[in-house]
C-alpha cells in the first residue's frame, strides 16, 4: 500500500519527514554494491566511484521516486554510496530491472539481531528513472486496492 509522506520517529525523536514522495511498502528483490571512492577523485573535481567486494542480495522494506529502505546483514557506513539493482514484480504492463546510485542516510542496527535497517535517498537519478519508479508504485497501488477489494488479482 502506498503511504503518504509523514513526520516519523528516528532515534526515539519526532523529526519532521521531508519526504517529496509516496511510499510503497512491499519487499522487492535488490542487489547493494557497495562503493568506494575511487583514489583519482581530488584532481578532476568530478567523484568517481568503484566497486567494493561482491553485489549482496536484498529485499525492500519500502520505496518511493526519492529513496527505499531495506534490512541487510552487511553493514553501510552512513554518507557512502551504493549502486542498487531493483527487481520489479511481474505487472502489467512489464518493467525491466534497473539500477540507480544512492547514499546511505541511515543505518540503525536492528535491536538483538545482525541486521541493520539501511534507508538510502537516489542521487544523480535522471527524469526517466524516477518516472520508472513512479509508474511500477502507482501501478502497484492500484493492484493491492484490487486485491484488497475482490480478495485476488
Amino acid at each position: 500500500m502506498v503511504v503518504e509522506p509523514r513526520d516519523i520517529k528516528h532515534k526515539d525523536r519526532k523529526v519532521k519527514n521531508k519526504r517529496e514522495f509516496f511510499r510503497l511498502v512491499e519487499r522487492i528483490s535488490i542487489d547493494v554494491q557497495l562503493l568506494k571512492e575511487h583514489p583519482s577523485n581530488g584532481r578532476s573535481g568530478v567523484k568517481e566511484y568503484e566497486k567494493d567486494g561482491k553485489p549482496s542480495e536484498q529485499n525492500t522494506m519500502d520505496m518511493s521516486a526519492g529513496g527505499l529502505q531495506f534490512f541487510s546483514n552487511v553493514y553501510c557506513r552512513e554518507n557512502s554510496y551504493v549502486d542498487i539493482t531493483l527487481y520489479f514484480k511481474k505487472t502489467d504492463p512489464p518493467f525491466d530491472s534497473l539500477t540507480v546510485r544512492a547514499k546511505v542516510m541511515r543505518t540503525v542496527q536492528v535491536e538483538n539481531s545482525q541486521h541493520y535497517n539501511i534507508g538510502v535517498q537516489y542521487v544523480d537519478i535522471n527524469q526517466k528513472a524516477r518516472t520508472h519508479i513512479e509508474r511500477y508504485i502507482f501501478i502497484r497501488q492500484r493492484e493491492m486496492i484490487a486485491e484488497k477489494r475482490i480478495g485476488f488479482l
